[in-house]
């Protein structure tokens, strides 16, 4: 510790003690414009879901008013003969005072009334009737219904003149909304913008860091400089007392030049005084995998915490056991309900901070976009252990498959004999199926990476021991595929192009594997999620589908030989009718493109593939549209996801190729010019 201490004040004196800020203003500046431009972006899009949200809002109450007149109802100038300062309360007032008068009294005491009373009722009614006959009349075919007509003359009529005084209001505020709408820039072209700050506010974040990794310069004045040449001297010299004394008292001088740090939980201890506050923030990063005590020093050194991880993969490992941790917490008077998530044995730091009251449901973010693996893959997790609520975005365009096989999960049938070892069980078997399958990728030139996983570590060491020593998978192939062979422990946070999965499971398996199998649910779910572009599991199929564990069953459910379907492209190469009619324009003008063409755990309507890539989707109303007659949100993220890929994307509405599809086609033709002119982009 002190050694990495002595480096890096090393490296920071070794600076020019003048201020050099000149490139890390450049950087934030940098970053403040592309964070600038990404939140204009976002503001955009809410602004123009928010128009229309509310242009959909108001056609919605312009259709319904609609029904309720004739047909040419919808007509600007005949909605405009509607008289100017007639509003719908003053209608109402009418249409009620006509309605009551010619209602029929309900009783004899109400006909008593109107009769001591008739002339006031007479007048009344001609007032009502009189106003409202001044109106124009919304049904040219026929007449205003004469003095004496019973109330159901009238009732269509006042449904009509309510219709049309509605309309007639609510059309110049549906024209204005449509003309913000038309003022402001299209959804595609926020997406372009959010997705081009996205990527170079990600190229500016490496250099910056790369630039920083020394320590950030021009931060200390010349005094502080002298304390840390002291300190950088004294580390050489000084026992451990005195060292940790001096670096409390002048870190926070290192952390103006050093702000972030990584370290693990327990070398927290040696590296970082004990200083409450010292930190802004703490990220627990794998925070299922951290024991309670342990991350409560770190607690202590900052103001705030985020907790990162996930309770369906592995937990921290203790070695206390249940008799032992009972007897301490009764020793102590732990056992009160109200303290139990406080518990060491069963409690990880992240249960810890997802218990916690003063946590608001806005500080709790489900991370549901899966980028490493296959749909077929992340499908299986999904599933399994996530409710499907994942949503995979895999570029699977990028993978690395081996050749003749297809991406997914695929089990070799391995009926061998599991035996008990010293630290699990083990299956010469399924070592002899890894082996030949490793030999073969050896023999075809594999490029991607591969890794061997299991669940025991005896099954882990012998692996070990046949293929490192075996002639035909030479150093240099396993040099260049990084073949990594362990238990599922040992590659959380790790992936592979290619896994092995050796189950090491069986019908006459010893009881220890069986409990093991029934007790680690989540570790299947890091040994699958492991795999980019294929799982290979190794192991008995027979005893999987029939283990009564639903999490090994579906995973070998998924691997029967009617599981693989046919590709969208061969089932059904259009989703709809509209689609197909597109396709046939592009046809016609020589552009070449595929149909439902899959790309990050998504099939694109239209792809076309050369000189630019360029993802074509047809909309239709019932999928695509707001209930308010705005773009659904997924549309929008997904278009910025296909840009960050290197897609331009066109989103044509049913009704845009049904009225000009000519010019939709041209859209295409031209970006596609444009590509021929400017390869790089």
């Amino acid at each position: 510790m002190r050694r990495n201490y002595l480096q890096k004040l090393r490296q920071l004196l070794a600076r020019p003690p003048h201020r050099d800020t000149d490139d890390g203003d450049e950087f934030l500046r940098r970053l403040s414009e592309r964070f600038r431009e990404q939140q204009e972006a976002a503001d955009g899009l809410a602004r123009l879901a928010q128009a229309g949200e509310t242009y959909g809002q108001l056609n919605a109450r312009f259709d319904a008013y609609l029904k309720d007149l004739p047909e040419k109802g919808g007509d600007p100038e005949w909605l405009l003969r509607w008289p100017q300062g007639i509003g719908d309360l003053q209608l109402e007032q009418w249409s009620n005072e006509l309605r009551n008068t010619l209602k029929p009294p309900e009783n004899l005491l109400g006909r008593l009334w109107r009769w001591v009373f008739q002339a006031r009722y007479r007048a009344r009614l001609e007032a009502a009737r009189s106003a409202l006959l001044s109106l124009p009349n919304p049904f040219e075919d026929r007449p205003l219904p004469e003095n004496g007509a019973p109330i159901e003359a009238w009732d269509d009529l006042l449904r009509a003149w309510a219709a049309w005084c509605g309309a007639s209001l609510l059309h110049p505020q549906l024209k204005k909304c449509e003309s913000i709408i038309a003022a402001l820039p299209t959804a595609e072209k926020f997406t372009t913008i959010l997705g081009h700050s996205q990527s170079e506010a990600e190229g500016a974040t490496r250099q910056w860091m790369a630039w920083a990794a020394n320590g950030l310069p021009g931060v200390m004045e010349a005094a502080e400089r002298e304390a840390l040449s002291n300190i950088r001297a004294g580390i050489q010299t000084w026992g451990e007392a005195r060292f940790a004394k001096n670096l409390r008292d002048h870190f926070p001088i290192i952390l103006k030049a050093f702000p972030l740090w990584s370290v693990s939980n327990l070398s927290a201890k040696s590296t970082l005084p004990l200083v409450p506050g010292l930190f802004d923030l703490v990220v627990i990063d794998e925070a299922c995998q951290c024991d309670v005590a342990s991350v409560i020093p770190l607690l202590a050194r900052s103001r705030r915490v985020a907790f990162v991880g996930d309770p369906n993969q592995l937990n921290h490992i203790c070695n206390l056991d249940v008799s032992m941790d009972q007897a301490l917490l009764q020793q102590n008077g732990l056992t009160e309900l109200s303290v139990q998530r406080f518990g060491y044995r069963t409690n990880s730091a992240f249960d810890l901070g997802d218990a916690s009251s003063s946590v608001p449901d806005c500080a709790r973010v489900l991370l549901n976009l899966h980028f490493r693996s296959h749909s077929h893959i992340a499908d299986y997790c999904n599933e399994a252990f996530y409710s499907k609520a994942l949503h995979v975005v895999t570029a699977s365009d990028q993978l690395k498959i081996p050749k003749g096989k297809r991406p997914g999960i695929h089990w070799s049938d391995v009926k061998g004999v599991v035996q008990p070892g010293p630290t699990g069980a083990w299956c010469e078997e399924e070592i002899s199926a890894v082996r030949q399958e490793l030999r073969a990728l050896a023999t075809q030139g594999y490029e991607g990476t591969i890794g061997v996983v299991t669940p025991f570590k005896h099954q882990m060491n012998r692996l070990k021991d046949t293929l490192d020593t075996d002639p035909e998978l030479p150093a240099a192939f396993r040099d260049r595929v990084q073949l990594h062979i362990a238990t599922i422990n040992g590659f959380q946070g790790g992936e592979r192009d290619l896994m092995f999965f050796s189950l090491c499971g069986g019908r006459d398996m010893p009881t220890g594997a069986a409990t093991f199998f029934r007790e680690n649910r989540n570790l299947f779910n890091v040994a699958v999620s492991r795999a980019r572009a294929v799982l290979h599991i190794v192991g008995d199929r027979e005893w999987a589908l029939d283990c009564g564990l639903d999490y090994i069953k579906k995973l070998a459910a998924r691997t029967l030989a009617s599981e693989p379907a046919a590709s969208p492209t061969t089932q059904k190469p259009y989703q709809s009718p509209w689609e197909e009619k597109l396709a046939d324009a592009l046809s016609e003008v020589g552009i070449a493109f595929v149909p439902q063409y899959p790309v990050a755990g998504r099939y694109l309507d239209l792809a076309i593939l050369t000189p630019l890539k360029i993802d074509i989707e047809v909309d239709g109303e019932a999928f695509h549209r707001t209930g308010g007659g705005g773009r659904k949100d997924d549309d929008h993220w997904r278009d910025l996801q296909m840009q960050s890929l290197g897609w331009k994307v066109f989103r044509f509405w049913v009704y845009q190729l049904r009225e000009s599809m000519n010019d939709c086609v041209a859209r295409v033709q031209n970006a596609l010019a444009e590509g021929h002119r400017s390869p790089k982009d």
